[in-house]
């Protein structure tokens, strides 16, 4: 098993508890679903965080394959991947009972929810290039250019999703969020 494997086996793991957390909670919402208010908005960041750290997980897969894998290396991964974790463990809520109306623990939560994809994209984006010796030039250039201008857009979008307070703008910038995913993937499709 080369380093890298190792590697992403550990982070790998934590990424598939993500989404099986996120699988679970909402398998239960749907058992539940004739005794509780669903709504939109629960549904929508559900399908964005799971379509979310799948992304993550194939951009890693290609840019953690020149790390030198380290301890320090290894915790920054933890941070990324518990962040995910987090996130999609408050998705949905474990005692649907106690939230009779969905949006309203959407209300309470999102900021948790889309801080963990923040704080996760961030390490990516920003942590994890340096060590592939990327330098400053480097990442000044990658924002001057489309994808880092996309990357900015796709930040500020999931901050304003953590802190606006209107639903019918949440419900917007959800639905944002999985547009901006499918042309990614129409894209990625197109390239062969």
């Amino acid at each position: 098993m080369s380093p890298f494997e190792f590697f992403f086996s550990f982070y790998g793991l934590l990424l598939g508890l993500s989404v099986a957390v996120l699988l679970t909670g909402f398998t239960n919402v749907l058992k539940q679903r004739k005794r509780v208010r669903v709504g939109w908005l629960t549904p929508l960041l559900s399908a964005f965080v799971l379509v979310d750290i799948s992304s993550f997980w194939t951009g890693a897969w290609s840019l953690m394959q020149d790390v030198p894998i380290r301890l320090l290396v290894l915790v920054i991964g933890l941070v990324a991947a518990g962040s995910y974790y987090i996130a999609a463990s408050l998705t949905v809520p474990d005692d649907v009972e106690s939230w009779p109306d969905f949006d309203e623990y959407f209300d309470a939560h999102k900021h948790w929810v889309m801080g963990g994809v923040i704080v996760a994209n961030l390490v990516a984006f920003e942590v994890m290039p340096w060590f592939t010796g990327q330098t400053v030039a480097d990442r000044m250039e990658y924002y001057s250019d489309p994808r880092g201008l996309l990357t900015v857009a796709y930040l500020a979008t999931c901050l304003a999703v953590a802190f606006v307070k209107s639903r019918r703008l949440n419900l917007i910038f959800l639905l944002a969020l999985l547009v901006y995913y499918g042309v990614v993937a129409s894209r990625v499709f197109a390239a062969g």
